[in-house]
């Protein structure tokens, strides 16, 4: 059976919503189409009024088939001068009485074990990139955890495979709470070029109280913060070599002259690929952190986990079981929460 021919509007969707700006970009070049100095969404409208054989159709759902399938961990912190504030309370609340929109399914919370962590399931109507056609009409579904960080602070982490799955449930608790609350997410926007930097600087002594070392940094992605561009620039392999090389000398990042230049031209920091070391047992784990959507948000997603079996060691791939993936990557947010908070508040050279 032939697929039906998409709509604009689906096209449109799949390339704002479920590519890379890189890929949007490198699609329309290649079809002869350039946009100087233009947004994904510019982009991605000028590619809508071309006719489309059924292989570019395809080539759009392979990319967002392939970017919906991977798991990444965001979060964000709920807190409040109210006495006796709680989240977890405010969420059974909503459930009980389905304050929610139309098209929203949620589920009573669970105890995670003997934790004081509790998870829910939210579920919701959306276009996805489907496996035969471009969009189908499916039901999105993620997993989230509520626990209590201190005396009215909460938390709330989501695990899930759509970078606008955090907006879904903030905007759930922000319209069912009132204005002595605060939300806090770590957002590209609140750090300068220079601190964009120490963030992922602060990142690199991950695990450290585990007997996880930092290996070696192994992607860096940056753009130009003045720019519109969403588009992310990959450092060269020869810069990240000798990025390496300082790390393991004992500099930190700010040191190094590629990425002071890079600052000194407005390049903010936007991802980084990190490969630690167990110091203990013979294991690799090599994590993401990016900030990815619209605004930037930062996420967390387990791109290997590997082990050194036998003799003489080879490396083995391991996948990991939801439990142990979403433990890593939880623990990777919560550190990442925490140097996110130092940075931004502390004071800064940029003029």
């Amino acid at each position: 059976m032939k697929n039906k021919y998409p709509t604009k509007y689906e096209i449109y969707q799949a390339l704002t919503e479920m590519t890379s700006a890189s890929f949007v970009k490198s699609f329309a070049q290649k079809r002869g189409l350039f946009v100087m100095n233009a947004k994904q969404t510019e982009i991605a409208n000028e590619i809508t009024k071309l006719f489309l054989e059924e292989s570019d159709i395809e080539e759009i759902r392979l990319e967002a088939y392939q970017q919906s399938i991977t798991h990444s961990l965001s979060g964000f912190v709920i807190s409040s001068t109210e006495t006796d504030f709680s989240v977890k309370d405010i969420y059974n609340r909503i459930f009980e009485n389905s304050s929610f929109k139309e098209g929203i399914t949620l589920n009573a919370l669970q105890r995670v074990g003997e934790s004081e962590v509790f998870k829910g399931t939210y579920k919701y109507n959306k276009n996805r990139p489907g496996r035969i056609q471009l969009l189908q009409g499916e039901e999105n579904e993620f997993d989230f955890f509520i626990s209590e960080v201190s005396d009215n602070v909460w938390k709330v982490e989501i695990d899930s495979t759509k970078s606008t799955d955090l907006k879904e449930i903030k905007e759930l608790f922000e319209l069912n709470t009132n204005r002595d609350v605060h939300f806090s997410v770590i957002d590209a926007r609140l750090l300068t070029t220079e601190k964009s930097v120490q963030f992922f600087d602060g990142l690199n002594s991950f695990g450290e109280n585990e007997n996880w070392k930092l290996k070696q940094i192994k992607h860096i992605a940056i753009k130009k913060a003045s720019s519109g561009d969403d588009e992310n620039i990959s450092v060269k392999d020869g810069d990240l070599e000798g990025i390496n090389h300082a790390l393991i000398e004992g500099h930190n990042l700010r040191e190094n002259n590629f990425i002071t230049s890079a600052v000194t031209q407005g390049f903010q920091f936007n991802a980084m690929t990190y490969e630690f070391e167990n110091l203990k047992e013979p294991k690799l784990l090599e994590i993401k952190a990016e900030f990815k959507g619209r605004p930037k948000v930062f996420e967390v997603t387990i791109v290997k986990f590997s082990e050194i079996v036998g003799s003489p060691g080879v490396l083995k791939e391991i996948t990991l079981n939801p439990k142990n993936s979403i433990m890593y990557r939880s623990s990777f947010w919560n550190f990442a929460r925490e140097i996110f908070d130092k940075v931004k508040n502390s004071k800064s050279s940029e003029k």
